[in-house]
């Protein structure tokens, strides 16, 4: 990948055409997970016959995958109806999650719901001012951090909040006043109707169980004064350019932002401190207005398929010819902030946590602007002084990372008319550089799809919305033009995770895929019982379905309930091959042993799909050129022992068709 169909048609636009959608999907799929497997730990269906509770979204999730949705190719109203039946099927799904909650939890003092919107504000459930109840679902099989982002409001007689966690004991909390752009988005582009004001409330739920959930309590205080309410953090009115260079740091990071461009310029870990920045710029995107080079489809213009860029000295434009406005935001003790506008259609938030050496960068990006006839496709891009060799990495379905070279195919010489789209790979879920002369790398990883590229030394580029006039032919049929909900043109807002640092950081950024891609679950209900203590008396306020945690290189990828007895398991090594010392090699877990809900009385290996018992896949023989000849399917060894014991190695899945036993 790319793929080329002639010398300048290259389809490395669709990796990140309509952006939104592509999240929609990655969001709907983290909900469908969680999902299944508390289906599977409180009402395990009858069947998968479409009277399943999960059915619905089951298959939206499975037209989302054609390739013309998830892959941005559609015509834009056959792209609303993919949202329209994934919106439909979460419905479902999220009543099936409220009532698992309401039987875990044993509290039925109030549903539990969820807040779809919450990234934009709108969360009806923590508009009130009432005592909530908040449940934090981990489906991952390790116990995990979760930095908590919450938009709660502050109607008549609240001031502030106080967090409590699931044994009754305070948690440091900070309130935040929202940005002009969360503004502008929760009043005019979504049209939410509201007089109560908003903040945003953060606090680190620390140490979530395992394929469990934790407890958190928010409960309303009529004063800003005290040791347990959220500490407010006031906007400092204050831009630093033309000013002194500013330091951001929570302790363990610390990022330098210039005062002559408003970007940073160095990342500093108290180890290390190197030179690092990032900002964003846009590809003209063509219009096949080129002259006559003798390629044959010189006039191909760029489209939701096809990427084609026509900047000059192939070098991304400016979004503005005005320096970068950082304002900061007064450090508090769970979130550290800049926030930053480069142009009047994109801000951004950087953010540390406490505790954490992950820096989030939240862009919101649209509408992006149209009248001046320009195709747009908007870029960020990450600079470092690694020597990289013109050599980076990108993920292969989120699983083992694949080596890309600038300029190069190992199977072909590569003759590329592209050099700016030709380099452009898919970025499921990370990209990733490592230094040739020192153990320094960075890693980003991406809250969905994304088109990236290593096109400057030392950089990583990601394609993070596109705009375009025209059609690339290819059967669409229409220009790649998303006007989102107010006519104006979409607006996009996502999140990249990145880790930088002087030593290998293959565990880390392991870590990072996961939290990404299998990110938690949330649901809210009014806490009716009174006090936090009192709820926690008469209520389970923590829980794991597992005995113990995984090793960190195991994962349970998939629990599915397809009969009330009969479950459908995946487990799946995390590490590729010679990717780090330890965690690569073989990892056992006992099936018998492994959940703490149900027991594995039996488990017969499948096929990857879960179609055909393994022993009865076809014998297949492939001569490898120039190498040895492979016969598959491999057949590892069954379950064994009264633990029903399984080995897994570098890079495997394992499937299973298990019967259960519930106590």
């Amino acid at each position: 990948m790319p793929y080329f169909d002639d010398a300048h048609a290259v389809w490395s636009g669709y990796f990140s055409s309509r952006p939104a959608l592509k999240h929609y999907i990655r969001d709907s799929s983290r909900v469908y997970q969680a999902a299944k497997q508390l289906q599977a730990f409180t009402y395990p269906p009858v069947d998968i016959s479409p009277s399943n509770p999960l059915f619905l979204l089951e298959r939206a999730m499975a037209v989302s995958q054609h390739h013309d949705a998830v892959s941005g190719t559609s015509k834009q109203h056959v792209a609303a109806d993919y949202a329209k039946s994934l919106a439909i099927g979460r419905l479902s799904a999220d009543v099936l999650v409220s009532n698992a909650f309401a039987k875990l939890t044993g509290y039925s003092g109030a549903p539990f719901v969820g807040c779809d919107l919450a990234n934009v504000t709108i969360c009806p459930a923590l508009e009130g001012g009432t005592p909530t109840v908040v449940v934090i679902y981990n489906q991952l099989s390790q116990a995990r951090t979760v930095h908590v982002k919450l938009p709660v409001g502050l109607p008549n007689g609240v001031k502030s909040y106080a967090i409590q966690n699931g044994t009754a004991g305070s948690v440091a909390s900070q309130l935040l006043p929202l940005t002009a752009t969360d503004t502008s988005l929760r009043s005019s582009y979504y049209s939410y109707k509201s007089n109560t004001p908003v903040q945003w409330l953060f606090f680190n739920a620390v140490d979530v169980p395992p394929m469990g959930y934790s407890t958190f309590f928010i409960s309303p205080s009529a004063t800003t004064q005290g040791d347990n309410v959220a500490h407010f953090s006031a906007p400092v009115k204050k831009s630093i350019v033309k000013s002194a260079d500013t330091v951001l740091s929570n302790g363990i990071i610390s990022l330098t932002f210039s005062a002559t461009t408003g970007l940073i310029t160095t990342w500093s870990d108290g180890t290390f401190s190197e030179p690092f920045s990032q900002s964003f710029g846009w590809w003209n995107s063509s219009t096949g207005n080129y002259h006559n080079d003798g390629t044959g489809d010189w006039g191909q213009s760029s489209g939701a398929y096809i990427f084609r860029s026509n900047n000059t000295n192939n070098q991304p434009y400016p979004v503005s010819d005005s320096p970068c406005t950082t304002t900061f935001i007064t450090s508090g003790p769970v979130v550290w902030e800049a926030r930053q506008v480069f142009s009047p259609w994109l801000v951004q938030t950087v953010r540390l946590f406490a505790g954490s050496t992950t820096v989030r960068f939240e862009y919101t990006v649209g509408p992006v602007p149209f009248a001046d006839g320009l195709g747009k496709e908007i870029i960020t891009r990450y600079t470092t002084a690694i020597q990289n060799n013109k050599t980076w990495f990108s993920d292969s379905n989120c699983r083992d990372f694949q080596e890309r070279v600038k300029d190069y195919r190992s199977s072909f010489i590569f003759i590329n008319n592209e050099p700016v789209a030709g380099n452009y790979v898919p970025v499921n879920c990370a990209q990733a550089l490592f230094d040739t002369t020192s153990d320094k790398s960075l890693i980003v990883s991406v809250d969905r799809t994304q088109s990236g590229a290593g096109l400057e030394p030392g950089s990583l580029d990601f394609m993070v919305h596109r705009r375009i006039q025209q059609d690339d032919q290819r059967g669409v049929g229409e220009p790649l033009n998303e006007t989102g909900l107010d006519g104006n043109g979409l607006i996009v807002r996502g999140t990249h995770s990145v880790d930088f640092s002087n030593k290998n950081i293959n565990v880390q950024g392991r870590a990072s895929l996961g939290h990404m891609l299998f990110a938690e679950h949330l649901q809210f209900a009014e806490n009716t019982a009174g006090s936090p203590s009192s709820w926690i008396n008469a209520n389970k306020a923590t829980f794991s379905a597992l005995r113990a945690p995984l090793p960190l290189n195991l994962h349970v990828v998939t629990l599915h309930a397809q009969a009330p007895t009969t479950f459908l398991l995946r487990v799946a090594h995390m590490f590729g091959v010679d990717e780090d010392d330890t965690l690569s090699g073989p990892a056992s877990c006992d099936l018998a042993t492994l959940f703490s809900v149900f027991t594995i009385l039996s488990a017969e290996e499948l096929v990857l799909p879960g179609t055909i018992p393994l022993t009865a896949a076809p014998v297949t023989t492939y001569q490898v050129r120039g190498g040895t000849n492979y016969t598959l399917p491999i057949i590892p060894d069954a379950p064994s022992g009264p633990g029903l014991t399984i080995t897994l190695t570098a890079m495997q899945i394992r499937t299973f068709k298990i019967q259960v036993s519930f106590p």
